[in-house]
């Protein structure tokens, strides 16, 4: 009798009937046909110098609809660059505040926020300053319906204030324009007093995300913005937002990642909520969407516990990581800001070590770095608790050609119970012609409940087609 062995992207935490038997998905993704292969890596972005751009790390990104690349760097030194043809270009240092930035884009400008005042840069002179006209001591900025937004946590922590309009791509004064009168004036979340930690827009709606409460509002002719709808949804992590279309995803109070278009909402963390649950410090997550073909995966990190979870729409949970050889062990996924390049699934990514590169599933490495790739799943039963035979284990495989040194690309094992595992069968793909390799593995052993691994690593495409075992139920 032939089964599939379970390697999949399912990642649970702990339900498993059998203690010890968590299913682990680290740095693969998962195709429409069930192919396990390593997430996507990193490579040299072709617009980006190939050194460090800034060695605080690079903690926000946007690339302009002229293709400009904005890059700001973390720490204390919070400096802003343009990113063009190779090379960095050192616009403005020193973004006020300690909070991630954010960026908003007009035809003529990009505002900037990150906590204090919000700073310009003018796309004609390529210069930065201080956005004029006293905005809010701003976290988040948006633009929208010819205006900008922004929370205001040091002023009226309910209120969006917003700006008088401006003109496309021939005055911008009125972006500087934040007086408390007409044309220019704030909306209260007023649903529920309640904090604004984040605001975000999906082209129709402005989002504000409190502290108890999610309030969506539409553009008005007379009264600038009404509110439309109010939900009972909270957020726990002012940059965990992520927009999906025209709906968001977030981390909310509760430690719960959900899915909502202001009307409705669903969770999607159910798998992984008690290892979500286990994160102290929740408040640090922040969240991006990767799209690379057929890849579409949401994404978030948590800085205070260096753990990166990655849900594939239509598939499942996984975790992302980088790889310490010194240590042998595994370390935070280096990718510290995200951005898609307009009109493009092109991948912008900034690192914690401070270089700009690619995220992309053609690169098998992350800047150099080997990518090492580990499923486990569950205790695997059969249907029966009677002991059982394996008499075959047999795993397709689809390879690169490139050509390198003879050796293992992967490694198989299992375990019986919790503790030690079988010592791995190190899995070989033979030479580079061979790009379709079947693999099996005879008389592994008998079990009641087993519990598989397999783990993979190397310079080269390589993909898990499929794996299944043939085994035989023994007479009691």
């Amino acid at each position: 009798m032939a089964q599939p062995i379970p390697f999949t992207n399912r990642q649970q935490s702990g339900i498993e009937p059998l203690a010890g038997a968590t299913v682990i998905a680290m740095n693969v993704i998962v195709d429409a046909a069930g192919a396990v292969s390593r997430r996507p890596g990193i490579r040299t972005y072709t617009e980006a110098p190939e050194t460090v751009v800034d060695a605080l790390g690079i903690e926000g990104l946007l690339c302009t609809y002229e293709g400009r690349l904005l890059a700001m760097s973390a720490g204390p030194g919070r400096n802003l660059y343009e990113i063009q043809g190779g090379a960095k270009r050192l616009v403005k240092g020193l973004l006020p505040g300690t909070k991630r930035p954010i960026f908003a884009e007009a035809e003529m400008f990009v505002a900037i926020a990150g906590g204090r005042e919000i700073i310009k840069y003018v796309k004609a002179s390529r210069n930065a300053d201080f956005l004029g006209g006293t905005p809010p001591l701003a976290t988040h900025v948006i633009a929208h319906a010819s205006r900008l937004l922004a929370n205001d946590p040091m002023g009226n922590n309910t209120a969006i204030r917003y700006s008088s309009t401006f003109l496309g791509n021939t005055d911008y004064s009125g972006a500087e324009n934040w007086s408390f009168a007409p044309p220019a004036g704030y909306v209260t979340a007023e649903a529920r007093p309640d904090a604004v930690l984040a605001v975000h827009e999906n082209t129709n709606n402005v989002f504000a995300f409190g502290q108890g409460t999610v309030q969506i509002y539409g553009a008005d002719a007379n009264a600038v913005y009404l509110p439309e709808a109010t939900r009972e949804y909270s957020i726990g992590a002012p940059y965990s937002v992520i927009k999906q279309d025209q709906a968001f995803a977030w981390l909310d109070s509760y430690g719960r990642f959900i899915v909502s278009d202001g009307r409705s909402y669903k969770v999607i963390s159910e798998e992984i909520f008690s290892t979500l649950g286990d994160i102290q410090d929740r408040s640090d997550c922040y969240g991006y969407r990767v799209l690379d073909g057929n890849v579409d995966c949401l994404v978030w990190t948590f800085p205070s516990v260096g753990m990166t979870f990655a849900y594939q729409s239509g598939s499942g949970w996984g975790q992302w990581s980088g790889w310490d050889a010194a240590k042998a062990n595994w370390s935070p996924f280096t990718v510290l800001s995200h951005h898609i390049r307009q009109g493009t699934d092109v991948n912008i990514v900034g690192t914690i070590a401070g270089y700009v590169g690619e995220l992309t599933t053609e690169a098998v490495t992350d800047l150099g770095v080997p990518i090492r790739a580990h499923i486990e799943t569950g205790y695997v039963s059969r249907g029966t608790d009677a002991k059982k035979h394996c008499q075959c284990v047999r795993m397709v495989f689809r390879r690169g050609t490139t050509a390198q040194a003879t050796g293992p690309h992967g490694w198989l094992s299992w375990r019986d119970r919790p503790g030690e595992w079988e010592t791995p069968i190190a899995v070989d793909l033979g030479g580079s012609a061979d790009t379709h390799p079947v693999l099996e593995f005879r008389s592994l052993g008998t079990y009641r409940r087993r519990q598989w691994r397999f783990e993979f690593t190397g310079s080269e495409d390589f993909v898990l087609v499929s794996a299944s075992e043939d085994f035989q139920v023994l007479e009691q």
